[in-house]
């Protein structure tokens, strides 16, 4: 199914550079399977991942250890961070958007802020994690 530019799949995802099919400018990705796990991998886009249901982990190059992602908490992972994720128990459910460089910019210049990494953020803090809106949430 495809609708403004996105791509929805409800299936397993590979480790592949790039998540977003020709054509598009981001893929969204329904997840529900029970103990789900990638190996280490990075993207060419951005991800933005948001646990919906269990406990998702993960894990960046620059992290020591992998850090815990509660339900509705949203993590932006910027392109090319080396990164791994798993799910833990038989329920789990989680949402990743892939979203192409140029189109984040895009945002962030119309928003006139940062969604991802700014000049003093140091390389070392991979990804940022926040609480999102309610409107993402019921998106």
């Amino acid at each position: 199914m495809s609708f403004c530019g996105a791509v929805v799949l409800n299936m397993p995802y590979s480790n592949t550079s790039s998540h977003i099919p020709a054509g598009h400018i981001t893929a969204v990705r329904h997840v529900t399977i029970p103990g789900c796990r990638t190996e280490w991998h990075e993207h060419d886009e951005y991800m933005f991942l948001l646990p919906k249901l269990g406990s998702l982990a993960l894990h960046t190059e620059s992290n020591e250890r992998e850090q815990r992602l509660a339900p509705c908490v949203l993590a932006v992972l910027e392109p090319g961070i080396l990164h791994k994720t798993k799910s833990d128990g038989v329920d789990h459910r989680h949402t990743a958007i892939y979203a192409e460089g140029g189109f984040v910019s895009f945002c962030e210049r119309k928003a006139q802020g940062h969604i991802a990494r700014s000049a003093k953020r140091p390389r070392s803090a991979s990804f940022r994690v926040s609480v999102p809106t309610s409107s993402l949430i019921r998106a």
